[in-house]
Parts: structure tokens; C-alpha cells; sequence
């Protein structure tokens, strides 16, 4: 599938003032839009109209991202876990799905956070990509911990890892607020 849009990212610049009301450019490559306030000469409306505007291709590829996470969800493993290895694979599975899952919700969180001009969406992306793996590896080593061990330790080690990842992403992202 082709896309006729202008691939982001986007971003606003600062309200142009020539003649004609003030705008808020949304720039990528060239020019996208010149967005415009309802109140002549509002410069945060123009650049809160510009700023969700911008953050629309980021918007699209988190939709995106959890419409796939839906559709293996819908569709399921498929997997025989009763076959040999099936336990296997349907971990393996399982663990990719919740990183689908993960990277839809990271991606979603920096659209919304560009969108309302908490954060250059942009940058956050790379700081919450990171973190969210460091979530699903932790949650993964709790898994495994827990599959291969009968030691309370042991377990509450990893558990207390993954609530750690957990608290430090949920405090970058606000969404511990």
C-alpha cells in the first residue's frame, strides 16, 4: 500500500508573522500546512492546532501498531502447546506479541505527548522504545525465572526488576500521575 501523505515526521515552527494573520507552519520535507487560530492572532491555539496536526504520522503508526497487536490476538498462536516444543513456541509467540503490544503503547504515549507539547514526540520515541523493551525483557526473565525455579528468592528478584522497569517507565511517560 502506497501512501500519498507526506511521511513524517512533522513539525511545527514558530508563528510566522508576514502579512495576512499570524500561522503555525507544519513543516517535513517542505511545507505541509499553515495553520491558522479561530480567534485572529491566537499564536498557542495555532501552535496547540499545529502540534496535533504534527503529531498525526505518529498518531497513524500507533494505531497501526495496535491494530496488529489485535489481529494476533484475534487470530491467536495457532500452536499445538501440547506438540513437542509447542510450549516453546508459543512462548516465543507470546513474548512477540506482548512486544508488539508494548511498542503500540510507547507509540501511542509519544504521538499523544507530541500532539499535546509535553515533549518533542520525536525524541521521546527512542527514550520509551528503550524502556519499553527493558519492561518486556524483565518481564521475560520473570517468566523464565519462574519456569525454571522453585526458589521464592529467586522469583521475588525478578518480579521486583520488572516492577522497578515498570515505576521508571510509568515516571518518564506520566503515566503514574
Amino acid at each position: 500500500m502506497s501512501t500519498l501523505f507526506t511521511p513524517g515526521p512533522w513539525s511545527v515552527h514558530a508563528v510566522h508573522h508576514g502579512s495576512g494573520a499570524p500561522y503555525s507552519p507544519i513543516v517535513a520535507t517542505t511545507l505541509i500546512a499553515k495553520v491558522y487560530s479561530t480567534a485572529y492572532g491566537d499564536e498557542a491555539q495555532s501552535q496547540a492546532n499545529a502540534r496535533l496536526m504534527a503529531a498525526a504520522p505518529l498518531l497513524l503508526e500507533a494505531c497501526r501498531t495496535f491494530v496488529e497487536w489485535l489481529r494476533r490476538e484475534e487470530n491467536g498462536s495457532g500452536i499445538d502447546r501440547d506438540n513437542s516444543g509447542g510450549e516453546e513456541n508459543w512462548r516465543e509467540w507470546f513474548d512477540c506479541n506482548m512486544q508488539i503490544c508494548a511498542l503500540a503503547q510507547t507509540r501511542a504515549m509519544v504521538a499523544i505527548a507530541k500532539a499535546i507539547g509535553d515533549i518533542d514526540g520525536d525524541e521521546l520515541e527512542y527514550v520509551l522504545a528503550a524502556d519499553a523493551y527493558a519492561v518486556v525483557e524483565a518481564a521475560k526473565r520473570l517468566i523464565a525465572v519462574r519456569d525454571a525455579s522453585t526458589r521464592p528468592a529467586e522469583i521475588a528478584e525478578a518480579w521486583n526488576e520488572l516492577k522497578a522497569c515498570v515505576r521508571d517507565f510509568d515516571a518518564k511517560t506520566g503515566a503514574d500521575k
